[in-house]
């Protein structure tokens, strides 16, 4: 369906109307002075068919026009599409008027007002030019929005500004915007017709698919390595925590179950929950029992002293004793029974009793009583000995206990000191115990990671199921290889350099390729600025010609912003006001070649016409009576303009 451009209209503030109009299926040429607007046409196309993003020059075209206006043939009918500036300085706006009809009359300025926005326009353009609906289906669990080829796809094959027309990396327009090159690669097989309806959207779904399975993959991988060693980490924690007052020493899992169960009350930790003197009375806690634990210890050992001290005068007191019990054993010799006045020797009557004898007995007896008390009371005291002993073992593994604790706190609260404050740390512990779990929860079966690979998966391979026999590659690359034969004639009717030798489009590069014998030649690798521009030329006029003589929904015309330059300086063919050149500069050789280059877009025309529409802005005003016949207006000079002088005189 052959669609064209009728004329691009600008309304001012005051209702008055400029009206630049062209003539469908041939060349149309705009030419003029640098600063007249030329290199606005394609903007306001661009804005006015769906684009939001306002790239119009600033300056007068921003204060002077208040609407801009687009007529197009579509077909048999006609479309008017008019947009706002944007207000202040805002760099787009999306509001724009609608109308569709039979012959169309331009409307008035008074009769615009916005009845659509951008989408509305580009899904009835998309509609009007055959381009069918694509969208991808509906599904809540997309992180991207629904892609479709559209009219603005389409744009990309439209449009050859000035810093892109000879352009040595850069073959069609807003390539080297985000995004867009990889557009041009998904939806041009749409356009070459290589892509059944609906298979477009499949395919872009499959690769943002695969691109997710891969990043979720990722997620999992670094979730399963942190959880590795979670038993370990785990206890770790637990004992971070516990320096910080959340737990309690005694508070020790068992296995890494409950101890998973233990930092996920950790996690339930909120800073208005703890105590923030907690840390410094558990440290102060364990001073007081290491001070009273010392004490004790102290005590123990006296006692342990004082009882070693009574068994040792206990046993010397036995050693004596009966050493003192053997040398009585002597008063045996006496017989008891006799009268103790008596002479033990004689038996004489003594007159006074011998003290002596007296005293040895009742040394005796007392020895003897003595020593039974002293083996009675032995075990007690070893009992008690070793009742001591254990104690002391006790608490001197009480005191290594609390001295490795204080030791740690002091180390937690020299580091909380240094962080600032009790909540800093009990927050550093709660936010890397929560980590922790989050990681430990992502690789669990039932996890949100696990069940989007899954799903994901599972889409990828109903996508694949589905697009299984596509011929989409073959139809591509059929399509490509037509267009390629294509231009490789075509740079013979441009005397490129590489001419003789086939030419072709690289898809997956972007660019075009001259397959010179063992040598092939990318065009950012050819010479001179002339090859660059004859590589544009002949790849949007074969695919031109490819896409209207098999009825594809792409618009019927291109728009060429200053070709010429690569041939002369911009000023060369307006030296002299009004001139068209001298007869020197037309026998010069960039003059001739030019010439051939407008000749070889006149013929372009003339082989698709009606069904085809050039739109050239330019410096040059060549002597060529054809190039003078395309002219649409007299060329911009001494004021005239796109923006009519008028205009810009009335702005304040």
């Amino acid at each position: 369906m052959s669609v064209q451009v009728r004329s691009i209209v600008l309304y001012n503030h005051q209702g008055a109307r400029r009206v630049l109009a062209f003539r469908l299926g041939q060349v149309n040429i705009i030419t003029g002075q640098s600063r007249t607007g030329k290199s606005a046409i394609i903007d306001i196309l661009d804005y006015c068919t769906g684009r939001s993003t306002f790239t119009v020059f600033e300056g007068v075209n921003r204060r002077s026009v208040a609407w801009y206006g687009v007529l197009l043939r579509i077909a048999e009918t006609d479309v008017f599409i008019a947009k706002p500036a944007p207000q202040g300085a805002a760099a787009s706006q999306s509001r724009a008027f609608f109308k569709v009809g039979k012959e169309l009359d331009l409307p008035q300025a008074a009769e615009l007002t916005a009845n659509a926005t951008d989408s509305v326009v580009e899904e009835l353009l998309s509609g009007l030019i055959g381009i069918r609906p694509n969208h991808t289906a509906a599904n809540e669990q997309r992180v991207v929005t629904s892609f479709e080829a559209t009219i603005a796809q389409a744009k990309f094959l439209l449009f050859q500004e000035q810093g892109i027309v000879a352009n040595r990396n850069l073959l069609f327009h807003r390539q080297s915007e985000p995004f867009i090159e990889q557009a041009i690669k998904d939806t041009l097989p749409y356009f070459l017709g290589a892509i059944r309806e609906g298979a477009l959207a499949k395919q872009q779904r499959l690769r943002e698919v695969r691109r997710d399975v891969a990043r979720v993959q990722r997620a999992i991988a670094e979730a399963e390595a942190v959880v590795a060693a979670q038993s370990e980490r785990a206890l770790a924690l637990i004992a971070e925590a516990q320096n910080v007052g959340f737990v309690s020493e005694e508070d020790t899992p068992a296995d890494a179950e409950a101890a998973l169960g233990l930092l996920r009350k950790i996690d339930a930790w909120r800073p208005t929950s703890l105590n923030p003197e907690a840390i410094d009375a558990r440290l102060e806690s364990l001073n007081r029992d290491l001070a009273a634990a010392r004490k004790r210890f102290r005590s123990v050992r006296e006692r342990t002293r004082e009882a070693q001290t009574f068994a040792s005068e206990a046993q010397n007191y036995a050693n004596e004793a009966s050493h003192q019990m053997h040398r009585l054993e002597a008063l045996g010799v006496f017989d008891s029974s006799r009268d103790q006045d008596a002479c033990p020797l004689c038996l004489s009557r003594l007159k006074d009793a011998l003290p002596t004898i007296v005293e040895m007995r009742q040394s005796l007896a007392k020895l003897t009583g003595g020593l039974s008390e002293v083996e009675r009371e032995r075990p007690r005291v070893n009992e008690v000995l070793v009742a001591l002993a254990d104690e002391e073992r006790q608490l001197k593994s009480r005191i290594r206990d609390l001295e490795v604790a204080i030791t740690a706190s002091e180390r937690e609260a020299d580091r909380g000191r240094r962080l600032g404050d009790v909540y800093a740390r009990a927050s550093r512990v709660a936010g890397r115990v929560s980590l922790f779990l989050e990681s430990v929860a992502d690789v669990e079966s039932d996890a949100p990671l696990k069940r989007s690979e899954k799903a994901l998966l599972s889409e990828a391979e109903e996508l694949e199921r589905s697009l299984a026999g596509d011929e989409t590659e073959d139809v591509t690359a059929s399509a490509l290889n037509l267009i390629s034969a294509r231009m490789s004639v075509l740079a013979e009717a441009l005397d490129l350099e590489q001419k003789g030798f086939p030419y072709r489009l690289d898809l997956k590069k972007t660019t075009v390729i001259a397959d010179v014998p063992g040598h092939p030649i990318a065009m950012s690798r050819m010479g001179s600025a002339e090859n660059w521009l004859g590589c544009h030329l002949i790849t949007h006029i074969a695919i031109h010609e490819f896409m209207i003589q098999n009825k594809r929904p792409v618009p019927n015309f291109l728009v060429l912003d200053q070709p010429s330059q690569v041939y002369f300086p911009s000023q060369y063919y307006h030296a002299l006001s009004g001139s068209v050149g001298d007869t020197t500069a037309r026998q010069d050789v960039d003059t001739a070649a030019a010439q051939r280059m407008f000749k070889f877009l006149f013929d372009a025309c003339d082989r698709l016409s009606p069904d085809f529409q050039i739109i050239v802005t330019e410096h040059a005003n060549l002597p060529d009576p054809r190039f003078q016949a395309a002219l649409v207006e007299e060329p911009w000079l001494g004021g005239r303009a796109l923006v009519p002088a008028a205009w810009i005189e009335e702005v304040p």
